[in-house]
This record gives C-alpha cells, sequence and structure tokens, in this order.
C-alpha cells in the first residue's frame, strides 16, 4: 500500500481488509500481534488493527511506533510485536484499553508471569502491573491444562 506523504507497507491479510495485523514497512519496521485475555475493555476508540496500520504508515523507527501505540485511544488487550530490521532490535508492547508495558530484547521482566489464572478468569498475582492482564504464558497454560496437554513447549496432543 502506498499513500502520498507516508510510509509505503505491506499488509500480510485478507484482500479488502483495510486494517493491518501483520505487516512490514519501508523503513523496515514489521509489526505482528496476538489479543491479549482483559475486562480493560471499551468499544470508543481505535480498533487494534488501525492502530498497526497508523504504525506502519506514519513510523520510521521504534520510537516512534512505541508513540503510536502509547497515544491511541486503545479498546482492548493487545500483546504488540514491533521489529526494527535497521536497529536490528525489537520489543514487545502489552497493553489492554489504559494500560501500556514495554518489554525491551532480552527483558528480565518479560519471563515474570504478573498475573495468575483463577477458573475461567485472570486475577492478579505476586506483582500487580495490572489487574485487568492475563499474561500469555498463563493463558497457555489454562488452555493446555484444558486439553489435557503437557505444559513443556515441545509437547503435542496425545490421541
Amino acid at each position: 500500500v502506498r499513500s502520498t506523504g507516508k510510509h509505503a507497507f505491506v499488509n500480510i491479510g485478507w484482500a479488502g481488509f483495510i486494517g493491518v495485523l501483520t505487516g512490514t514497512n519501508d523503513a523496515q519496521l514489521s509489526v505482528g500481534q496476538v489479543g491479549a485475555e482483559t475486562r480493560d475493555v471499551t468499544f470508543r476508540g481505535e480498533p487494534m488493527a488501525f492502530v498497526i496500520r497508523r504504525i506502519l504508515e506514519e513510523s520510521g523507527d521504534l520510537e516512534h511506533a512505541t508513540t503510536v501505540v502509547r497515544q491511541a485511544q486503545r479498546t482492548v488487550g493487545v500483546n504488540y510485536v514491533i521489529a526494527d530490521a535497521k536497529a536490528r532490535t525489537a520489543r514487545v508492547l502489552e497493553t489492554t484499553q489504559h494500560y501500556l508495558r514495554v518489554f525491551e530484547e532480552d527483558d528480565a521482566a518479560e519471563h515474570a508471569v504478573p498475573l495468575t489464572d483463577a477458573g475461567s478468569h485472570c486475577s492478579p498475582g505476586p506483582t500487580k502491573p495490572s489487574p485487568h492482564i492475563c499474561s500469555s504464558h498463563t493463558l497457555v497454560q489454562s488452555w493446555r491444562s484444558s486439553l489435557n496437554w503437557p505444559l513443556s513447549h515441545s509437547s503435542s496432543p496425545s490421541t
């Protein structure tokens, strides 16, 4: 996609879909995402697919991409992965409507699971960056438990 005065980008998705779920731009930024389970949501704001499109159209580096997400009127929980090929680095932004946490490359905080699963809902664990976020690790553990899968990364269903 080429718009006048904006970075050209590739939208890896469906024909006719004007938002972006995954893509890369001519400034060598790549963005991907995965939803994050949260109760901190609203329908009043900018959908994640349009936030990612703006990242690719407007940003030439990680700092600007982070600013786009930080200043957006976010609606739901999303974990953004943004990579800058020129700088040879990447970061993850864990967000909800009101919360944003930046994880840099090899960030020790990324390995701490701040929240635990309590049945079908997430609840605060030993540390509390937000009372609303479920870590993706916790969600994967919960999902695998429901399928009776082992929790190792290399496991597969036994049927």
